[in-house]
C-alpha cells in the first residue's frame, strides 16, 4: 500500500513539476538570457561586394509566423538575437534594388548561423527566392557539436522511449549503460551520457534553456521529457560558449515543442509484443512472455504560448504506469 501510494505521489509530482515549467517557459518568446537561444546575422551587399546600409531584414518562424525586424547599420550588418529553435525566412529589401527571400533556414538549439545575401539592382516588386543550404560547414563559432532532429526522433526506433539513447548517434559520445535499461519520461531519470571518454556526471543537461540537473549528486535530471514531447536536442562536445558554465565535459540542450499557427496533434503506440519475436536459440522454443504498449496523444494549439501537452501510459505485461 505504501509502494502503491509512492508511485501516485510521485506521477502527480511529475505531472505538477513539468506543468510548472511548460507553463513558465512554453510562451517562448525568450530573453537573451536563456541558454537555448541562437542568433541569425549577416551582411547586405550588391552585386560588386558593397555594402548596402539601412536595409530591411524580417526574420519569419515559419511554424509560429512570429516576426523580428531589423535594419543593416552602416557596414552593412545586422544580426537577430534570441532565435529559438526551429525553421525560420529572411526577407530582405531595399529601395532600388529587388528584394530576397532565403527560404528554410533551420536554427539548431544554441546554433547561430550566417545568412549573408548580395542585392540587384531592381524594384521592390521583383523577388529573388533562395533556398538556403541544409548541409553547412559551421564556420561562425569553433564550437564541436551535433543535433539530433525531428526527423531522427520521430522515425528511429528506440527502446525505452528516451531521448539520451539517440545521443549515441552523435561521434564521440557512448552510454554507459545499454540501451535496454532505459526507462521513458518522468522525474529522477540517470544520466547515462559519456561525452568524450568524461563521467556521466560532467555533462550539463537543459530543458528549454532552463537547467535540469539535481544539484544534490549531479548524475540525475530533474525531469526527463517524453521523447513524443521534444523538437529537437543538440550535444555541445567542445570549445561551446562560456554561457553555458558549470559542465566540464559537454553540453545536452533539449527543446520541446512548441505551439503553432495551426492546431495539430497525433496519437501512438509503440507495440513490443513476444507473437513477433523469434525464441532465443538455447530456450527450446520457449519465449519470455512480453506484452508491452506505450500509447498517448498529444496536441500543438496555437502560437500564443500555450504549451505542448502530451498524455502517455505504459502497460507491461499486465502492470501499467506513467511514461
Amino acid at each position: 500500500m505504501k509502494h502503491l501510494l509512492r508511485g501516485k505521489t510521485l506521477h502527480i509530482a511529475t505531472f505538477l513539476s513539468m506543468l510548472l515549467m511548460f507553463t513558465i517557459f512554453g510562451r517562448r518568446p525568450v530573453s537573451a538570457q536563456s541558454a537555448d537561444v541562437g542568433a541569425l546575422f549577416g551582411s547586405v551587399t550588391d552585386k560588386s561586394g558593397a555594402v548596402v546600409p539601412g536595409a530591411s531584414v524580417i526574420v519569419t518562424n515559419t511554424a509560429t509566423g512570429s516576426r523580428k525586424n531589423m535594419t543593416s547599420n552602416a557596414q552593412g550588418f545586422y544580426s537577430v538575437e534570441s532565435v529559438p529553435s526551429g525553421d525560420y525566412k529572411v526577407a530582405i529589401t531595399k529601395q532600388g534594388f529587388g528584394a530576397v527571400d532565403v527560404n528554410n533556414i533551420h536554427i539548431d538549439p544554441g546554433q547561430r548561423r550566417e545568412v549573408s545575401v548580395a542585392l540587384t539592382v531592381g524594384t521592390a516588386t521583383e523577388t529573388v527566392n533562395v533556398e538556403a543550404n541544409s548541409l553547412q560547414v559551421k564556420t561562425e563559432t569553433s564550437e564541436v557539436s551535433s543535433a539530433i532532429g525531428a526527423e531522427e526522433i520521430k522515425t528511429l526506433l528506440v527502446n525505452g522511449r528516451n531521448f539520451q539513447s539517440l545521443a549515441t548517434l552523435v561521434p564521440g559520445v557512448n552510454n554507459t549503460n545499454g540501451n535496454t535499461q532505459y526507462s521513458g519520461g518522468g522525474l529522477l531519470s540517470s544520466t547515462t551520457i559519456s561525452i568524450g571518454g568524461t563521467g556521466v556526471d560532467n555533462t550539463t543537461y537543459l530543458v528549454d534553456g532552463v537547467y535540469n540537473m539535481n544539484t544534490g549528486n549531479y548524475v540525475n535530471i530533474n525531469i526527463t521529457p517524453s521523447m513524443d514531447a521534444i523538437s529537437e536536442f543538440s550535444v555541445l562536445k567542445s570549445n561551446y560558449s562560456s554561457r553555458y558554465g558549470t559542465s566540464s565535459s559537454g553540453v545536452v540542450m533539449v527543446n520541446t515543442k512548441s505551439g503553432t499557427s495551426t492546431y495539430h496533434g497525433a496519437a501512438w503506440d509503440y507495440l513490443r509484443n513476444d507473437a513477433l519475436d523469434a525464441s532465443n536459440y538455447y530456450s527450446n522454443g520457449v519465449k519470455t512472455a512480453l506484452h508491452q504498449n506505450t500509447y498517448g496523444f498529444s496536441e500543438q494549439r496555437h502560437a500564443c504560448g500555450w504549451p505542448y501537452i502530451v498524455a502517455s501510459r505504459t502497460a507491461v505485461a499486465g502492470r501499467s504506469g506513467k511514461s
